[in-house]
């Protein structure tokens, strides 16, 4: 939506090779469809990992329309077992059905969240 924060970066690279390393933020200002503008702007391209849910947190039922919901889930297979979890906390996730969450921690010593 307009007004989005959109942040983009190539920090892939080693640090000292002699290659471009970039990182860019901004606000959103004009509309731009990837399908239709896609010669007008290319500065990067979107980046994805795919996980898994290995396991659905506690049932709860809302009040409000006695839906039965669950708020947590725990997954795996998006991050290495080394990598450092906190730069990833509070990232959103979006699931195949469009639920969209955040990352609240990591825990055990497999890369799981």
């Amino acid at each position: 939506s307009m007004d989005s924060l959109v942040i983009g970066s190539r920090l892939d690279t080693e640090v000292n090779s002699n290659a471009c390393r970039l990182a860019f933020s901004g606000r959103l200002v004009e509309r731009y469809d990837e399908r239709q503008d896609n010669g007008r702007l290319k500065s990067y391209t979107k980046k994805e990992k795919v996980g898994r849910c290995c396991r659905l947190g506690d049932p709860y039922r809302r009040s409000d329309d006695n839906k039965l919901v669950r708020y947590e889930i725990f997954g795996t297979d998006l991050f290495k077992k080394e990598t450092n979890m906190s730069q990833f906390v509070g990232l959103l996730i979006e699931t195949d059905s469009g639920d969209v969450g955040s990352i609240q921690s990591s825990f055990g010593s497999s890369g799981k969240f």
